[in-house]
């Protein structure tokens, strides 16, 4: 709208709005930068779903004229927008707030949403002919109709109610957003929970496959599958590996370089003899036990022995 009047000079802009339209254009011209904001002469709005606090202040006096408000008291599609459409209002029923001027006015009819436009349901002009007309063609002022409702205590509670619904409205929004939200993280949960479930089970099914030949794997498999999901059958599979596993004793190194072993007096330390001509050396009192590899006399080693100071490892 903006960017249309700009390409012409204009003698004389005058704009009509009803309901949706008259937020396009109090947005339009507020959202526009001062400097860029055409002269607006007379603005009429009639059913408008603005809220009442719209900021025309910033408007009047610098690139609009005047506002005429056309309010119906009997407007029900305004209260209809009201609970239900987010971020609007109903000034076109209620008027705009703030301080009523020759430049700033409300004014209040008995009908509804169209009654500018139709009367009993049929379209009629002679409202724009008498009330419009006179306001787009001359500079004369405004002619005011003023609110024939009776004031009272009962429509100032239900006029704040109204007008203060917007949390209500939002959150009646976002409730299906958010329900759809907590269904596909619960949705996510039981995928994830499922999973370690099957990794569970596959671990307790690998951790008995291993208890024969791989006792230390079979431990470290059903700790594993515990560890996943704690059920029964992981819990089961732990102890069976535990239980298997005894007072047993777990050494790593090379397995295929042992050929002797011996302990020491005090059961402190393993000596390991290679085929090969190497030393293993394993300390039994750390977790894991810690072993060194030493280089022997390049040849098979046998007969060790494990001095009382635990200092030294003779062999043959």
């Amino acid at each position: 709208m903006i960017h249309e009047i700009s390409k012409e000079k204009w003698d004389r802009i005058d704009i009509v709005a009803h309901s949706f339209g008259t937020h396009l254009v109090g947005w339009a011209l507020h959202s526009a930068k001062p400097a860029h904001r055409p002269q607006i002469h007379t603005i009429v709005l009639a059913g408008s779903v603005l809220k009442p606090g719209f900021p025309w202040n910033v408007l009047i006096g610098s690139s609009v004229r005047r506002v005429v408000n056309e309010c119906g008291i009997h407007d029900g599609v305004l209260l209809l927008n009201q609970l239900v459409v987010l971020f609007t209002g109903m000034a076109g029923r209620e008027g705009f707030s703030g301080m009523m001027s020759d430049a700033f006015r409300n004014r209040y009819f008995k009908f509804g949403h169209s009654g500018c436009f139709m009367k009993r349901s049929i379209p009629d002009d002679t409202f724009m002919r008498e009330e419009w007309l006179p306001l787009l063609l001359k500079d004369d002022a405004i002619r005011t109709c003023t609110d024939s409702r009776q004031a009272g205590i009962r429509r100032d509670i239900s006029t704040i109610v109204l007008n203060n619904l917007e949390p209500i409205k939002l959150l009646i929004w976002m409730a299906p957003l958010l329900f759809i939200i907590w269904w596909v993280n619960e949705q996510r949960v039981e995928a994830i929970s499922q999973r370690d479930k099957a990794v569970s089970q596959h671990l307790s099914a690998e951790a008995r496959s291993h208890l024969d030949k791989q006792l230390d794997l079979a431990l470290l498999l059903s700790i594993e599958a515990y560890k996943r999901t704690k059920t029964t059958e992981a819990l089961q599979s732990l102890y069976t590996s535990i239980d298997s596993a005894g007072s047993s004793i777990f050494l790593y190194g090379r397995p295929d370089d042992g050929y002797w072993l011996t302990f020491s007096k005090d059961n402190k330390l393993l000596a390991s003899g290679s085929e090969w001509g190497w030393l293993q050396i394993w300390d039994l009192n750390s977790t894991p036990h810690r072993s060194i590899r030493l280089p022997g006399h390049g040849e098979r080693i046998y007969n060790l022995a494990v001095s009382p100071t635990n200092q030294t490892v003779s062999y043959d």
